[in-house]
């Protein structure tokens, strides 16, 4: 689901797995950005019809709908919606990703976007800077789907003799903390330190560092090794 401010066109995406949980992604929009005066949305039954009017209602926002299949009545959002979905799939193609990954490669999209000179502010101004008022830091953009080595803390080793690092890729930036960015691994952490590696392909070389842990693993365990149903890592790091 995505939201886009009027003002500042910061465009916020929350993934959800059915249309008729619009209701919840707006619930928690609310929770992020605090109250809305009006909302403008696509036409759809599910939408029109949904649990997204008694949200609406819950907290007084006016609401209207465009006519269905006319998607310039709500020109700026389909706007935002394909250069999100263009914006992705270049993403995932490049780190040679499955399609899996693409509710994070559309969330690190809207990152970066929000952070991009927008022709539609004053000045060329960012919406990031429209929204909080002051400049974002450019520091912190990392190339998606890049290999990186997360720390891992001491007492998260089996043994004094285990690896310092996890190879591990990235996929995107946290949302509420601060220099936080997300990692999949084949399991779950928080960290606070991290190393990446820049102009290297993400996907052949996790896939070399897996087989050999998993190697090593399976001869120790007798377990299966991970798949990329694996849950999300997120790991909370500082520069």
């Amino acid at each position: 689901m995505v939201f886009v401010d009027d003002y500042s066109r910061r465009v916020s995406v929350i993934p959800l797995k059915r249309r008729r949980d619009a209701g919840t992604g707006l619930r928690r929009y609310i929770a992020e950005v605090g109250h809305i005066e009006e909302l403008r949305c696509d036409g759809a039954i599910e939408l029109a019809e949904g649990n997204l009017l008694h949200a609406a209602a819950q907290f007084g926002i006016a609401k209207s709908f465009s006519v269905p299949h006319v998607h310039q009545q709500n020109g700026v959002a389909e706007r935002m919606i394909q250069t999100l979905n263009n914006t992705a799939t270049s993403m995932l193609v490049t780190a040679n990703l499955p399609r899996g990954f693409w509710p994070w490669a559309v969330q690190a999209a809207a990152y970066v976007r929000n952070r991009c000179p927008c022709r539609t502010n004053k000045g060329n101004t960012t919406p990031y800077e429209m929204w909080k008022n002051f400049k974002p830091d450019l520091r912190k953009l990392r190339v998606f789907g890049c290999l990186a080595y997360p720390f891992v803390r001491k007492h998260e080793r089996a043994t004094k003799f285990s690896p310092k690092c996890d190879a591990a890729i990235f996929v995107g930036y946290h949302p509420q903390m601060k220099d936080g960015y997300l990692f999949w691994i084949p399991r779950v952490s928080i960290h606070t330190s991290y190393r990446f590696e820049r102009g290297k392909e993400m996907a052949t070389h996790m896939g070399r560092t897996l087989t050999k842990r998993q190697t090593l693993k399976k001869r120790k365990t007798q377990t299966s090794s991970p798949s990329m149903k694996t849950p999300l890592t997120h790991r909370h790091c500082h520069n």
